[in-house]
């Protein structure tokens, strides 16, 4: 994700007028198991 002063800028203000919470989690998947009928 480019990280530039306009995109941050961008994300604090939409986070501040749409979103009364937000969170972002960031993670590595090690396994997944999926099963279909």
């Amino acid at each position: 994700m480019e990280q530039t002063a306009a995109h941050l800028a961008a994300e604090r203000h939409g986070r501040g007028r749409w979103y009364e919470r937000y969170a972002m989690h960031i993670s590595r998947v090690e396994h997944s198991h999926v099963f279909s009928r």
